[in-house]
């Protein structure tokens, strides 16, 4: 207590330093803090289930498209579910798009599950009760389960909500349930649960693709593999009793924890490791002022050995210290911590899981409180060992001033080299993910996204006939094309970068038929006419859609992307060919244009073969509408949803932003991501340069007489800067080429994040390396003009 007392006494005899010290201590817990509790929050904590290492989701996998995590067909889940032994409960999930007419009409994100969904979860409800096998019935009335946040929104939190009939697309639905605000959905973002949605006896596998996703939760003492093991055989079997429908498929058994953290551990681990790299450049910083301040003290240390301190007594006075400025830079770095927290959550993606439940409990207080208490070790050990081992009787003579830090000098040295190397290994993988994301974002995603608002449609309502649903969308582009500053509008099913889209198999006119397994896939839109015209995706050969194809009883014609002309036809011409799409009827159509490729999947996504249907051809209900104007977008929302809802007031309409929003989502996580990253590298980069600032300007101070005689024997300024600078460049030349080893030796880390750039970008690392350089030449500036003042006189005595 005497120790701690003691060095309370000394921070506030000087000020400055314990400022200094402290808030580099706080800069790295803080940055440690936030990462970490995002870490823990998305990747380490367990899901809010019941077991939830036990519960899984199932995949169907699709070996000739390398895709592991594809959706299910109902026929295909059904006989996992009659044959496996391997889960005590199993749940199809089916994400929808409904319009709920309670007061102004909003679209919602419905979920279709089956009564075992919530038993299987181990979710209780807030209000009311869950589904039971008769609300699973085909045909009987319909029951929803509202999702908290939803229920608090849309009906103001009431508790008499149970019972309450809703208009749901045009039909009468019962609440029979509200769940608990905890419940983590599985997949988007719900507004409600219903159930009874599997006609019993219907075949699946006719006219039915995969749609849907399966839950399950394994049997006690199963794991995964087993159930993998299980599955594998079922699926071989299909595989010979429909061949025609499940050949080459097989199955993919993912533990639901993998599932939501997988594509956030790695990104959220490298960003944990950088701010370890932070923590670690700010101790180095602080065990510097250390050095510094025990060369101060050399003679209080050596009249406290010579009155009886032993060394493990004064290595014990340094370390009370160090722990005293690192609890204090701990505290104020927590505080700093939930502010960068708060921060990460507002701007952070919203597709990363559980991120908006990231908080300081007791698990993150508890790593700061380890990360303080490593902190004062690193950062006071050093000094404290340094300074009691110093020649004490020649720190008690006059002539000894000075002369017992060579020691310190050599591990200051030490320590700025790591400091910056660690910083060069930070900044070479901030660079190397703006490069990726510059290369990622400047991609030709093959349409001109600039000046285009979209807006989303699902009709609602009993008795719409294709022919209705068609005449709908065609006035509805018609009126905005009408509207003042905008050029043009049209409309398309799934728009690019939205999310998956709808794909089938096809087969060409003429040729033989393919083996099973061996057909051939593409992804399928239905357009409206003008819709190439207005996102500018240019004509590669023939012609496009045009009004007289634009009518149900017209001959069928498709237009079809430049991947699937190449793929398919090789160096035929596939003008004219017919193709029967197995999506609606199987009636054959010519393909009369091929049209570029555009990038549906993201820019990082791969581009499939396309076919592109006239939308009265196969008219189904949802459309996004896609307007042209002639300057920013927003500013004709009002007038678009006026022009819809004066065409059909009880519609719900949703997804009204810009086209270049949805783009910017699509690469949300990455840039989230390269500016944390970045952000973290340039605290490490001004933390070193700090610290060399202070190591030569402590250079400069214990040189003045050298620095003194130099300049009396008529060396010039320029030499005495020169002389100064370079033993900063001296310095940070090894910590350069040690870094410069790290951050190839971390390579294989960094390359998966990266897009089209390697990371070994030699470009990237030289200009980082020259950036360090240059930082390094101005820290050292300031000491080095300041040596150029030195009067000789004043410096000799």
């Amino acid at each position: 207590m005497r120790d701690f007392i003691f060095s309370l006494r000394q921070l506030r005899r000087s000020p400055a330093f314990a400022i200094t010290a402290v808030l580099a201590i706080a800069l790295g817990i803080g940055a440690n803090t936030a990462i970490f509790s995002v870490v823990n929050s998305v990747v380490l904590k367990p899901l809010p289930f019941k077991d939830p290492g036990a519960l899984v989701l199932v995949w169907e996998h699709n070996f000739a498209r390398n895709r592991v995590k594809n959706v299910v067909n109902p026929a295909n889940y059904f006989d996992w579910k009659n044959q496996s032994h391997s889960f005590t409960a199993m749940s199809a999930i089916i994400d929808v798009r409904a319009n709920l007419l309670e007061g102004e009409p909003e679209q919602i994100r419905e979920q279709i599950v089956e009564e075992s969904f919530f038993p299987m979860l181990g979710a209780q409800p807030l209000f009311g009760r869950v589904f039971t096998k008769e609300d699973d019935k085909f045909g009987a009335p319909r029951r929803v389960i509202l999702a908290h946040s939803f229920w608090a929104r849309k009906f103001q939190s009431d508790p008499n909500i149970i019972g309450r009939g809703i208009n749901l697309d045009s039909k009468p639905a019962t609440v029979i349930g509200v769940m608990s605000a905890d419940l983590l959905p599985l997949g988007q973002p719900v507004d409600l649960w219903m159930t009874g949605f599997f006609e019993p006896g219907k075949n699946y596998r006719n006219k039915f693709g995969r749609f849907m996703r399966v839950a399950a939760r394994l049997q006690p003492g199963v794991n995964p593999k087993q159930a993998q093991t299980e599955l594998a055989g079922i699926a071989q079997r299909l595989e010979q009793q429909y061949p025609e429908f499940d050949k080459g498929w097989g199955v993919n058994v993912v533990p639901l924890h993998e599932q939501f953290a997988g594509p956030s551990r790695t990104p959220l681990m490298i960003l944990l490791g950088a701010v370890g790299f932070v923590l670690l450049i700010a101790c180095a910083n602080v065990a510097n002022l250390l050095l510094a301040r025990a060369a101060a003290r050399e003679k209080e240390i050596a009249i406290r050995a010579s009155l009886g301190a032993s060394r493990s007594r004064l290595i014990r006075q340094f370390l009370s210290e160090s722990f005293l400025l690192a609890t204090l830079g701990g505290g104020l770095g927590i505080l700093l911590g939930a502010w960068i927290l708060s921060l990460i959550k507002v701007f952070g993606p919203e597709n990363v899981p559980r991120l908006s439940a990231a908080n300081l409990d007791w698990t993150t207080v508890a790593y700061c409180a380890a990360a303080t208490l490593l902190a004062s070790v690193i950062f006071g050990l050093a000094p404290a060992l340094a300074a009691a081992r110093e020649d004490f009787s020649a720190a008690l003579k006059d002539s000894g001033r000075g002369s017992s830090s060579r020691r310190g000098n050599r591990l200051r040295g030490i320590l700025i080299v790591a400091e910056t190397a660690l910083s060069l290994m930070l900044l070479i993988g901030a660079g190397l993910l703006l490069k990726s994301f510059s290369r990622l974002t400047s991609v030709d995603p093959g349409f001109d996204p600039r000046n285009v608002l979209t807006l989303s449609m699902g009709l609602s309502g009993n008795g719409i006939s294709p022919a209705q649903t068609t005449a709908f969308y065609s006035d509805a582009i018609d009126r905005l094309k009408h509207l003042p500053g905008v050029r043009d509008a049209s409309g398309i099913t799934f728009l690019p970068f939205s999310g998956p889209g709808a794909a089938t198999g096809f087969s060409v006119v003429g040729r033989p038929p393919a083996a099973p397994g061996e057909k051939f896939v593409t992804d399928v839109r239905m357009v409206h006419y003008d819709f190439f015209r207005t996102m500018s995706i240019p004509l590669k050969k023939g012609r496009f859609i045009e009004m007289n194809d634009y009518r149900a009883e017209a001959p069928r014609k498709f237009l079809v992307n430049e991947s699937m002309a190449k793929q398919i036809f090789h160096d035929e011409d596939p003008i004219g060919k017919q193709l029967v799409v197995q999506m609606g009827d199987d009636a054959p159509g010519e393909i009369i244009g091929v049209v570029g490729d555009v990038k549906y999947a993201g820019f990082d996504g791969e581009v499939r073969p396309m076919v592109y249907y006239p939308h009265p051809h196969l008219a189904v209900r949802f459309m996004t509408l896609v307007v042209k104007t002639t300057g920013d977008p927003r500013g004709t929302i009002a007038s678009a949803l006026t022009a819809i809802r004066e065409l059909a007031p009880t519609q719900a309409v949703t997804d009204i932003k810009p086209m270049s929003d949805w783009m910017a989502e699509s690469v949300a996580q990455t840039r989230f991501q390269m500016s944390l990253l970045m952000g973290f590298a340039g605290l490490a980069l001004v933390l070193a340069a700090v610290g060399l600032y202070g190591v030569v300007a402590y250079f400069v101070e214990q040189r003045t007489q050298e620095i003194g005689i130099r300049m009396a024997l008529g060396a010039q300024p320029s030499a005495v800067r020169l002389f100064v600078i370079r033993q900063g460049l001296e310095l940070v030349g090894v910590g350069a080429v040690l870094g410069l080893a790290g951050a190839l030796a971390l390579n294989r880390i960094f390359a998966q994040l990266l897009f089209e750039t390697t990371s070994t970008d030699w470009p990237t690392y030289a200009g980082v390396t020259v950036l360090l350089i240059a930082i390094a030449v101005v820290a050292s500036y300031g000491p080095a003009r300041r040596a150029t003042r030195i009067d000789p006189v004043n410096s000799l005595r």
